[in-house]
């Protein structure tokens, strides 16, 4: 998925969305639901980099501050889930539709 396509996504496209903007911030292959941004190596230049994807994707508005108080990656989702009026998909949702399969 690309940064065109994003803003028109669905819960999974979010979680996936955000999870390589993590990783690619971030330099990790991969982050959990519990993995904290700044645990893993965030500062702040990189949180600010993650909102301006965001913004530019979803067409939102974030403060600076929303890494700092929505650190995890659940809890960060959730905030962007709800913001855009999404609800967040879980791992299992995910993992269901890049198989095909329902969850």
């Amino acid at each position: 998925m690309n940064e065109d396509t994003a803003g028109q996504a669905g819960p999974g496209e979010l979680r996936r969305f955000v999870v390589t903007l993590w990783c690619a911030e971030l330099g990790v292959p991969d982050v959990g639901d519990t993995d904290d941004f700044f645990a893993l190596g965030g500062h702040s230049l990189a949180a600010l980099n993650v909102l301006t994807d965001v913004e530019d994707a979803y067409q939102v508005e974030l403060d600076t501050r929303a890494v700092v108080e929505h650190p995890t990656l659940s809890d960060f989702i959730s905030m962007l889930a709800s913001l855009i009026g999404v609800a967040p998909a879980t791992p299992d949702d995910v993992r269901a539709a890049a198989s095909g399969s329902a969850a």
